[in-house]
């Protein structure tokens, strides 16, 4: 029988703190079930939304046999499900071997302390193991990015640059309304102005912007709203 999809319930603690409730269990990909699915694409987004997509394994496999660029969104690898579907925050095993299955790793500031509780330690480990960007959302007060020697985004290789770069990307004011899905945008943002051309400081500064547009909307309602507006002025537009 099909196994029932993953259901989340969220129940909000406070403007930027939520308690999911997870239910239904789809099985993780095999990399023989994986493979024959990447092997044609130009860069790979890989966004833990329940943190059981694949297991460390099938993230080796699929490093080693696939070497354009790697995006992972590990946010959901680091909460555990006791039996009541709660998630709760756990530490991630082998999170060495995790890093470098990826060219560019997004956390946030919980995940990040879940690795290490030093964040200079945590960049000095990320880029040791092979991360070209290491990204840490902070939610209100913007993001840190944290870039290797010589990576300046996907289009060009820099060896002029020999030293680590990070900065902090503060978040512009808005009245945020509900926080749920910022760091998926974050992401997508992110990745897309890397392929685009963008370097570091500028990708995270528009990833960091859009992030901070979606806490404006409230759930994915406000959000679809939102879309078909702007594609209804586009038809419009192009119609003309």
């Amino acid at each position: 029988m099909p196994v029932p999809n993953n259901r989340v319930v969220l129940r909000y603690q406070s403007a930027e703190r939520r308690c999911e409730r997870m239910s239904g269990g789809v099985p993780g990909w095999t990399w023989s079930e994986l493979g024959p699915m990447v092997r044609d694409l130009d860069a790979l987004y890989v966004n833990f939304i329940s943190g059981f997509e694949m297991e460390l394994g099938t993230a080796q496999a699929l490093r080693q046999a696939y070497r354009r660029p790697i995006y992972g969104d590990l946010h959901s690898l680091f909460l555990g499900m006791p039996q009541d579907g709660i998630r709760v925050l756990k530490p991630l095993s082998d999170p060495l071997e995790w890093l470098r299955c990826f060219d560019v790793v997004q956390v946030n500031e919980d995940e990040m302390r879940q690795l290490w509780p030093d964040p200079m330690a945590l960049a000095a480990g990320a880029i040791e193991a092979g991360v070209s960007l290491l990204l840490v959302t902070l939610g209100p007060r913007g993001s840190v990015y944290v870039a290797a020697p010589g990576f300046d985004g996907w289009a060009t290789r820099s060896i002029s640059s020999t030293a680590v770069r990070t900065e902090l990307i503060p978040a512009p004011s808005v009245d945020s309304l509900d926080p749920t899905g910022c760091g998926d945008v974050f992401g997508a943002a992110m990745m897309s102005r890397l392929l685009a051309g963008d370097g570091p400081q500028s990708a995270t500064r528009e990833a960091t912007r859009l992030a901070a547009r979606n806490a404006m909307l409230r759930g994915a309602s406000d959000l679809a709203r939102l879309l078909r507006g702007r594609l209804a002025t586009a038809s419009a537009t192009s119609s003309v």
